[in-house]
């Protein structure tokens, strides 16, 4: 049996075979040319696609079968070329060589052998016009093309016009100079600035299988087809939906699509950058915990500090005296004599123990007064008004011992009176003492600084966070 085709000859008829095996017309409306195979006449349906006919096995009439009827070798044609020229379908057809589109009947067009070339054959309409690709190979065996023209976007089939100028493409298509990932060809193009994407499609008289094609933009993809318009037997313009962003982490992907988060669904410290990433800290006490361009952000709040550097528990260490670090905000300890026996300790027994905790963290909403961002810490300053009198000799002596630290050398007591500065480092045992000798050290009813803090020095800067108790005692 000869497998059938689709259109072959002018809008005027279409071709078939005359009962004795040679070539000739039938109209378009009426009953198709039989041939006798030998077990009885069998009608050509010219309106059979080329696709649909690709298991049957294939006759061939004396002579060779004409141009667009299909084969599976050169002997089976009557011009001795048979060529898979329709993309997307499973069996090649006969086609005859040309120069000029004056020689190929309607509905064929003179499709060049290679690009720009000046010779070509006779091929039916194409069904390859904007199809979606990857490889040449997808939009036929000649001249066609895969690329991007020059003002598209989008990687697709393009029939080269070399030679049949408007007849190699559709209607709604122009035959024009461009590019195809920049260089020159001359093909059909969807009129109108269209994309290829939007546009209708090649012809699917011959050739109706779907095509898929993809819409990709900074969203995502999404995956469509173009199907067969039985009205118009042409492709549909793309059907894929333009891709759209993932609002929220809980939305899903629309059948066919595969697309990013919106920015704003992945810009809170639940989800930062990515779906379920949630920034250490989050929802923990005292931590200031944001996501700010993908990425986490953590500080601590006021004098809250994350001494064992884990901001999964937030900021865990409060100093128990908030504020008191500078000259203007010292804790106030009164007045004070100058007896030897008169031992005055800081914090002072009926206070709770005193820390100097450090880290390495931003302190934020509020922010410390006095922080010094090199040691991590905030030194806490205490005054005393040192009485005196004329039966005092006004000296000092005092020790600032530092207990339960992992640095204990990194400590300092300064003590600032209207006389002079005197200071003095922690030792390996977490102690230092201030004891100048002679008299006058302060004088009478003036108010006497103590000054306790971090040092800053290689080994005890905000790397080593630390959270110490202390206390300074002496006398004057």
């Amino acid at each position: 049996m000869l497998a059938a085709c689709a259109t072959a000859a002018g809008d005027g008829g279409r071709l078939g075979f005359d009962e004795d095996g040679g070539s000739g017309e039938t109209s378009s409306g009426g009953p198709t040319s039989p041939i006798d195979d030998g077990g009885g006449v069998v009608p050509i349906d010219p309106e059979t696609p080329v696709d649909a006919a690709s298991d049957v096995p294939i006759d061939v009439a004396p002579g060779g079968n004409p141009a667009g009827f299909p084969c599976t070798k050169a002997d089976d044609c009557m011009s001795g070329e048979c060529k898979a020229v329709l993309a997307g379908g499973s069996t090649s057809v006969c086609v005859t060589p040309c120069t000029a589109q004056a020689d190929c009947s309607d509905n064929f067009f003179c499709d060049p052998a290679t690009p720009g070339a000046a010779a070509g054959f006779c091929v039916p309409r194409s069904p390859a016009h904007c199809k979606t690709c990857s490889s040449d190979a997808e939009c036929g065996s000649l001249s066609e093309k895969c690329g991007v023209a020059a003002g598209d976007t989008v990687k697709a089939c393009h029939v080269d016009c070399t030679i049949a100028g408007q007849d190699a493409c559709p209607p709604d298509y122009a035959c024009v100079d461009t590019t195809l990932d920049g260089t020159g060809a001359k093909v059909c193009r969807p009129s109108g600035g269209l994309s290829c994407l939007d546009a209708l499609g090649g012809f699917c008289d011959r050739v109706a299988t779907p095509q898929t094609c993809t819409r990709t933009n900074a969203a995502g993809k999404c995956v469509g087809q173009r199907t067969c318009l039985a009205a118009s037997t042409r492709y549909d313009s793309c059907g894929a939906q333009a891709p759209v962003c993932k609002m929220t982490c809980s939305a899903t992907d629309p059948a066919g699509c595969t697309t990013e988060y919106c920015p704003q669904a992945v810009s809170g410290p639940e989800n930062c950058g990515t779906c379920g990433n949630v920034c250490p800290g989050h929802t923990k006490p005292n931590a200031n915990v944001g996501c700010t361009q993908a990425a986490c952000t953590f500080s601590c709040q006021g004098e809250k500090y994350n001494v064992d550097n884990d901001k999964n528990n937030g900021c865990e260490v409060s100093d128990p005296y908030v504020g008191n670090h500078d000259t203007n905000n010292a804790t106030n300890l009164g007045d004070h004599g100058c007896k030897d026996d008169d031992i005055l300790t800081m914090p002072s027994t009926a206070l709770s123990a005193a820390r100097l905790p450090s880290d390495s963290e931003i302190h934020a909403s509020p922010g410390i007064t006095g922080f010094d961002p090199a040691t991590g810490s905030a030194a806490d300053f205490y005054k005393v008004r040192g009485t005196g009198s004329i039966l005092c000799v006004n000296n000092i002596d005092y020790t600032l011992t530092v207990t339960g630290s992992a640095f204990p050398s990194c400590y300092h007591l300064r003590i600032e009176t209207n006389k002079d500065t005197y200071d003095c480092d922690t030792n390996g045992s977490g102690t230092c003492r201030i004891n100048p000798s002679g008299s006058s050290k302060y004088g009478d009813d003036t108010t006497i600084m103590f000054i306790v803090s971090k040092r800053n020095v290689a080994g005890c800067t905000a790397a080593q966070r630390d959270n110490p108790s202390y206390r300074v005692s002496g006398h004057f």
